[in-house]
């Protein structure tokens, strides 16, 4: 079974908007981009990952990782 079976495209969707909003992030640091809509983008997604790892019934520290992530990209988005 692959892993995201069932999902249909919505895996690389996902995928996609991360490794997009990525490099908007990094290149944002020497260029004039949209850092505040890329760093909203990625703490939505990291919102709808932790509520996936809760779904699931995953442990606190599985979720970590995301939980950091939307943390550091909210303070992006709300200083920038």
């Amino acid at each position: 079974m692959a892993l995201n079976e069932g999902w249909g495209p919505v895996h690389d969707v996902v995928g996609a908007l991360k490794i997009g909003a990525a490099i908007v992030l990094l290149a944002g640091v020497w260029f004039a981009l949209p850092v505040r809509e890329a760093a909203g983008l990625v703490a939505a997604l990291m919102i709808g990952a932790i509520a996936m790892h809760l779904k699931v019934g995953d442990p606190p520290m599985k979720r970590m990782p995301a939980a950091l992530m939307m943390a550091m990209s909210a303070a992006i988005a709300a200083l920038r």
